[in-house]
């Protein structure tokens, strides 16, 4: 969490002995207020706002906010299983987007894009994540299911009941994430492509 600058008073002229002492006791007291009410009342988790969108449903008005629940909840699996959250990344995002809609768009599933695009290529080539990086690593979830059942909160129960999924989920190595987010006239698309890079 940022610190945050405790307001002082501006003198034009040194302050005088009591001055110091007199005006110390005001930002001592601010300061020890601040750290008592972060001990009583710690702040909610970042990801809480994003969470609430867990059983949201898909739709072209609501992929951001199904997409943001989506990464809530595997981070909260990371979380729970001593793992690092992972950091939203606009560019795997990117390419998860467009995976998403190609599947629904052009009625497939699978992780070979239907002009034969692969994972690799779509991040090499659609996005700049792997610009300069020496070594990296990716991995990719996919998900298709009915749109009326497609929420956030039950993909990531069966990506977790899923070995390879759930590998891909808890893997310690990755440190990026985006989510992809499609709904057609009869199913939703999930894809969540994991990275890391260096």
């Amino acid at each position: 969490m940022p610190r945050q600058a405790v307001p002082t008073q501006a003198h034009d002229s040194p302050p005088t002995r009591q001055q110091r002492v007199s005006s110390a006791r005001p930002a001592l007291l601010v300061i020890l207020l601040a750290v008592i009410a972060t001990l009583l009342w710690p702040a909610a988790p970042a990801s809480a706002a994003a969470c609430r969108y867990q059983y949201l449903a898909p739709s072209p008005t609501t992929y951001i906010k199904v997409g943001a629940a989506t990464r809530c909840l595997i981070n909260e699996e990371r979380t729970r299983h001593g793992r690092k959250a992972l950091l939203a990344s606009g560019q795997l995002r990117k390419a998860a987007q467009r995976h998403s809609l190609q599947m629904v768009r052009q009625g497939f599933f699978d992780h070979t894009g239907a002009g034969g695009s692969t994972l690799h290529s779509r991040v090499k080539h659609g996005t700049s994540y792997l610009a300069n990086a020496r070594q990296y690593a990716l991995a990719e979830n996919i998900a298709m299911s009915p749109r009326g059942h497609a929420t956030a909160r039950q993909l990531v129960h069966q990506w977790m009941r899923s070995p390879g999924h759930r590998q891909n989920l808890l893997h310690p190595g990755f440190r990026h994430l985006g989510i992809g987010v499609a709904a057609g006239d009869a199913a939703a698309s999930y894809t969540a492509v994991f990275g890391a890079r260096s």
